[in-house]
């Protein structure tokens, strides 16, 4: 099977929960459902965000006992699609449904024109390759992730560039629609991304929810970020003759692309 073939084989799965319910109302739960399950997978039991999901999950299914049986499949055929072909695959799902909104402010950007784009970016990856060679890897930001195929394209350009994503990179992704941010959420998770996903607004900085990937906590990349902060503070210390400057949201609000570290 190709990855279309398996987008395909969603499709008829999620059509076969449709009867009392569109298409989005199914899709919406399924993404949210399958975050809400590999967030848990690296969430510990005691914490209270562990049984908050729970209950949620839960709700979920309620509506249509079919649920709990037709949406594992679907994860199953997302992973196989993912698996033959690194590409923004609920974002295709998305488009060949027509499924997004400008009503809600959707906008996905086709995965081919993200491919171009990070290109252009990355170049040969010279001088990406320089910087993780120097300060040991880069982080990214995207304040309005979508379904994560910018940062999709990222990855595959530093694959291209002899460079591991999945060790080398750090992403902080944003969306205001929890819709879309469950399907990065879930994407950058099957992909082995380290990342924090946020449903919140990029501009107040007001965040509803907030998502790790399995790469980001079995990776340590809370300690690393931690690690990094502080040896800019110890190395940048402000002159005595001058006020401190402004500084930036640290970590989790950072809103530029890339940034290496030391």
């Amino acid at each position: 099977m190709t990855p279309r073939d398996h987008r395909r084989a969603m499709t008829k799965h999620f059509e076969s929960l449709t009867g009392a319910y569109r298409m989005w109302t199914v899709f919406e739960a399924w993404a949210e459902c399958t975050a809400i399950a590999i967030a848990n997978a690296v969430t510990l039991p005691a914490h209270p965000i562990h049984a908050e999901r729970e209950a949620r999950y839960l709700n979920l299914i309620k509506p249509d006992p079919a649920r709990a049986e037709v949406f594992p499949k679907i994860l199953a055929h997302l992973v196989d699609a993912l698996t033959l072909e690194r590409h923004d695959a609920l974002g295709s799902l998305f488009h060949e449904h027509e499924l997004a909104s400008a009503d809600r402010g959707q906008f996905f950007t086709p995965y081919e024109v993200s491919k171009f784009m990070a290109g252009m970016i990355f170049g040969d990856g010279a001088a990406l390759r320089e910087l993780v060679d120097r300060q040991g890897f880069v982080t990214m930001s995207e304040p309005a992730c979508g379904a994560g195929g910018m940062i999709i394209a990222a990855a595959d350009a530093m694959l291209e560039a002899d460079l591991n994503p999945q060790a080398q990179l750090h992403v902080t992704a944003i969306d205001v629609d929890s819709t879309a941010a469950h399907m990065a959420f879930i994407q950058l998770s099957l992909l082995g991304i380290p990342a924090i996903v946020f449903v919140g607004n990029t501009l107040s900085m007001v965040m509803r929810e907030r998502f790790l990937t399995p790469a980001h906590v079995l990776g340590g990349w809370e300690w690393k970020l931690r690690h990094r902060d502080t040896e800019r503070e110890t190395a940048l210390p402000a002159a005595p003759h001058q006020a401190e400057a402004p500084r930036l949201p640290a970590g989790d609000a950072q809103l530029h692309l890339f940034e290496a570290f030391a």
